[in-house]
């Protein structure tokens, strides 16, 4: 299943909006996790970027041993 950027974008807006429930390549997801999504933008843009030779100069990591949502 392929996921672009594009379209964790639309879930994003529409977790935003509407609440905890969004759609996404046909499959409905009913609690909504905004950290997994932003999650999973990140890696479609890193994941666009080596693809078009355009990788970032720096990408942000976790030092501490905690997830995003503050979480061991």
């Amino acid at each position: 299943m392929a996921v672009d950027a594009d379209k964790v974008d639309s879930a994003i807006e529409d977790v935003l909006t509407a609440g905890q429930s969004f759609m996404t390549d046909g499959i409905q997801n009913t609690l909504a996790n905004l950290g997994s999504l932003d999650n999973i933008k990140q890696n479609e843009n890193m994941n666009a970027g080596r693809k078009s030779g355009k990788r970032p100069l720096m990408r942000r990591c976790n030092m501490g041993g905690l997830d995003s949502n503050g979480t061991a």
